[in-house]
């Protein structure tokens, strides 16, 4: 870039809050839009809402309000309407507090309450028992891969390690575990399967 030569001329004038500068440019002349306008330029399409300009993609737009978390019985928006208790309910059970319980209020007086609990016990129970399963194997695959090391900070700030023949009865008993573990997710299926839940839970 080539660095500008100052006349003793143009100084004088800068000082004395000139511009000495002639400059040169195009500027378009800019439409008024109202709130709800909708428009497309070479960047994309834009709204103006009240507050401010956004970008539209309906695209996006569609598969947003596809994905929306909405209750299954009522289509309550869980986002726009709902609360913590109902946003937080509604990743368990797919409903609104309001609808859940209008439901186990009607199970209650019907008298399918008790069942409708119990299989819920169990299913989280299940549910427990997978995810320490998956833990389990996981561990043994680790403990059966070449040469591994375990490493374990105490309370008091000592570090305490096993490797090589330290830990072949970790895995002795994590092989145990696995074994237990799946006795226990065969029972608790067995257990689901008898309950015939009047909803789905």
């Amino acid at each position: 870039m080539a660095k500008r030569r100052w006349k003793i001329s143009d100084i004088k004038a800068v000082v004395n809050n000139e511009n000495p500068f002639v400059q040169v440019g195009y500027e378009p002349k800019r439409k008024r839009r109202k709130i709800g306008d909708e428009w497309t330029d070479s960047k994309g399409t834009w709204k103006k809402t009240k507050n401010g300009i956004i970008s539209v993609n309906k695209q996006m737009d569609s598969i947003r309000e596809l994905v929306r978390p909405r209750c299954s019985v009522c289509q309550m928006d869980i986002n726009l309407f709902g609360d913590r208790i109902d946003k937080k309910l509604h990743l368990k059970t797919g409903k609104c507090w309001k609808c859940l319980t209008l439901e186990e209020t009607a199970m209650k007086i019907d008298g399918t309450y008790e069942k409708y609990e119990e299989t819920k016990i169990l299913k989280n129970r299940l549910s427990m028992l997978r995810e320490f399963r998956k833990n389990v194997i996981e561990t043994i695959d680790y403990l059966k891969k070449g040469e591994p090391k375990i490493e374990m900070v105490c309370s008091n700030g000592n570090i305490v390690s096993w490797s090589g023949q330290d830990i072949e009865p970790i895995l002795k008993d994590a092989q145990e575990d696995l074994i237990k573990s799946e006795v226990e997710i065969k029972r608790v299926e067995e257990e689901v399967s008898k309950l015939k839940t009047p909803v789905s839970v």
